[in-house]
C-alpha cells in the first residue's frame, strides 16, 4: 500500500489526515484522521516539541484508516492510543438565587467559569473515549471564525457550535451551576454535536455542593468529568 499523509497544526493541536491506497490495483482508498496534543516544550528555548504529538496523531490516523481501533492496545504508556471523537469544552452557566445568601462561588462568574473550563479540559485529556481540544485551541477556532469576546459562563450560540463542528468536533460538554436553598447544584452534560449546530445529550452527571468552597467545587468538576467520559 501507499500512504498519503497531510499534517496540520492549530495552536496546541496536530491533525493528521491519512489516505491509504492498497495494492495491487491501488484503486481502493481508505481514510483516517488522528489528533495529537502538543504538551512538551524544549528547556532552552521554550519552543513546542512537536514529535510526540505527531506520533500520536499518526497512530490514530493509521488505526482509523485501517479500521482497527485496537491496533495499539497492547502498547505501553503514551503509545497506547486509539481513534476517538474530538471533544470541546463549552460553558458553565451560573444561575444565582438573590433570595439566598450570596456565595463567593457565584461572584464574578466569568472568572469562575473559565477556571471550570480549564479543569474540565485537564481531566478530559486522560480520556480514551474522546480527544479533547485544550481551551487555547478551542478559542483559536472561534477567532478563525471571528467569534470574539466569547465567555465561558454563557450558553453556546449556533455559530460557536457550527465553528467547532467544522473542525471535527463531535462531542461537547456544557453545564449549569445553580444556587439552591441547600447550597448549590452542579450539572454537566456530554453532548453529541452534529451539523447545523445540532446537539443531543449522551450522558449527564450531577452533584450537590453544600458549602461555599472552591476546593469542593473543583473536586466535583473533576469527578463529574471523569464520570461523563468514563475515565477510570
Amino acid at each position: 500500500g501507499v500512504a498519503f499523509v497531510q499534517l496540520r497544526r492549530l495552536e496546541n493541536i496536530i491533525r493528521v489526515e491519512m489516505q491509504i491506497a492498497s495494492a495491487p490495483a491501488f484503486n481502493t482508498v481508505t481514510k483516517g484522521t488522528g489528533y495529537g496534543f502538543i504538551r512538551y516544550r524544549t528547556t532552552k528555548r521554550d519552543e513546542p516539541l512537536l514529535d510526540p504529538a505527531i506520533l500520536s496523531a499518526m497512530q490514530r490516523a493509521f488505526a482509523a484508516a485501517k479500521n482497527d481501533t485496537m491496533m495499539y492496545a497492547k502498547q505501553q504508556g503514551v503509545l497506547n492510543v486509539q481513534p476517538a471523537p474530538v471533544l470541546a469544552i463549552g460553558g458553565l452557566r451560573f444561575v444565582n438565587d438573590p433570595s439566598q445568601p450570596m456565595w463567593g462561588l457565584f461572584a464574578n462568574p466569568t472568572v469562575k467559569s473559565y477556571d471550570a473550563a480549564l479543569i474540565l479540559a485537564e481531566q478530559a485529556a486522560a480520556a480514551k473515549s474522546a480527544f479533547c481540544f485544550d481551551i487555547d485551541t478551542r478559542d483559536s477556532i472561534f477567532a478563525l471564525f471571528r467569534l470574539y469576546g466569547i465567555e465561558n459562563d454563557g450558553q453556546p450560540s449556533a455559530n460557536e457550535l457550527d465553528a467547532l463542528y467544522k473542525f471535527d468536533v463531535e462531542r461537547y460538554i456544557a453545564g449549569e451551576f445553580t444556587r439552591t436553598s441547600g447550597g448549590a447544584h452542579l450539572t454537566l452534560t456530554l453532548y453529541a454535536l452534529g451539523g447545523n449546530a445540532a446537539i443531543s445529550p449522551i450522558r449527564t452527571a450531577e452533584a450537590d455542593i453544600a458549602d461555599d468552597n472552591v476546593i469542593a467545587f473543583r473536586s466535583a468538576l473533576r469527578k463529574m468529568t471523569r464520570t461523563l467520559l468514563e475515565i477510570e
